[in-house]
């Protein structure tokens, strides 16, 4: 243990002695780490990590495969119009749920200051089929989901009801205005609650669509394919049925919604972590955690080179330390210590920052 120490208080010193190389190699390795960990960071929290809802094996977006007459293959969007929902949501047995939702900016209006907020437009089962309930108040009903007057209805986001309202117990039943549009807080959700495709702060009923997007065909027409769909599998339902059953649920809605083009179209689940990322975004991230794992290869081989330079100049060193009679062992061992160090130096940085 006190040779180690000896050991390491030498290699230490060594390294002071020599300031340029030892502050280039440490940077080097710093600026290599911290990419590749800020990269990882990202890739980790968007495509790597379960979500965060109960059961989360067993929640599903349902794609929209198109195949055309012309096109040998067919291709996989993720936007739905509302008619086309409502008849997958009556038909599917094998989905224990289904809920709607699309999401955009709008502006917070009726206030001192104006600000940007994000809203999503959800159908009732939404917040049920991810297993979350508010902390103050309620979601929305059943009875929500229709095309009346009385689902003027929004919930807030916890950190909108803290930051905006100052987190005031008494917010139910008070009015908040969207645009020109004006709802009532029904409730507020829990602090650590992570939303699909994004952090909203208003969420509304997906029928209120026609009046805050001015969209009078938006749950008419089944041409407008703007919203998405997930789903949670039945308990005794496996995916291979649900695929079975919405391929069958495809042809129906063919039938009944016949296009002019002669495309023909078909439901398709896949499990939500394929889903929860954009497949340009996706592919994306992945070539750009494969570019900062080059910068770090370059790094390393870098430092590298600089080690080898480094030799050089120790030669004479060395020789000596051999002539005195150092083993070939503990001189490795030094020149392995003063490799750690550096390396644990730049890696403490490159996180740190």
């Amino acid at each position: 243990m006190e040779s180690t120490i000896r050991e390491l208080r030498y290699a230490v010193r060594a390294l002071a002695k020599q300031p340029s190389f030892t502050i280039v190699a440490v940077l080097t390795i710093a600026l290599g780490i911290g990419a590749n960990t800020a990269m990882f960071s990202i890739v980790d929290a968007a495509m790597l990590r379960p979500l965060p809802y109960p059961d989360a094996d067993r929640l599903v977006s349902i794609l929209l495969s198109r195949s055309s007459p012309n096109e040998s293959t067919s291709e996989n969007q993720v936007w739905w119009s509302y008619p086309k929902y409502n008849v997958i949501k009556q038909s599917a047995s094998t989905l224990q749920l289904l809920a709607a939702f699309a999401h955009g900016p709008a502006n917070l209006t009726g206030i001192e200051t104006p600000r940007r907020v994000q809203l999503k437009l959800v159908s009732p089962s939404y917040f049920s089929l991810l297993g979350v309930d508010a902390v103050l108040g309620r979601t929305f009903l059943v009875s929500e989901d229709l095309e009346t007057a009385g689902n003027a209805v929004a919930v807030l986001s916890h950190a909108l009801w803290r930051d905006q309202y100052g987190g005031d117990p008494d917010i139910l039943g008070k009015p908040v205005q969207i645009d020109e549009t004006q709802l009532v807080v029904i409730g507020v959700l829990p602090r650590n609650f992570q939303d699909i495709g994004g952090n909203a702060q208003v969420w509304v009923p997906i029928t209120m669509a026609p009046t805050i997007q001015h969209r009078p065909d938006a749950l008419t027409w089944w041409g407008t394919h703007w919203h998405r769909i997930i789903g949670r599998l039945d308990d005794n339902a496996t995916m291979e049925e649900s695929v079975a059953e919405l391929s069958t649920i495809g042809v129906a809605l063919d039938e009944q919604f016949p296009s002019p083009f002669g495309v023909t179209t078909a439901p398709v689940p896949s499990p939500l972590t394929n889903s929860r990322l954009d497949p340009t975004l996706r592919r994306s991230m992945t070539i750009l955690m494969a570019a900062v794992a080059f910068v770090l290869l370059i790094a390393c081989i870098n430092v590298a080179g600089l080690f080898s330079s480094r030799a050089a100049d120790l030669h004479k060193e060395i020789a000596i330390r051999f002539a005195i009679g150092a083993s070939k062992v503990r001189v490795a061992r030094q020149v392995l210590l003063e490799s750690v160090l550096i390396s644990v130096a730049g890696a403490t940085i490159g996180v740190i920052t």
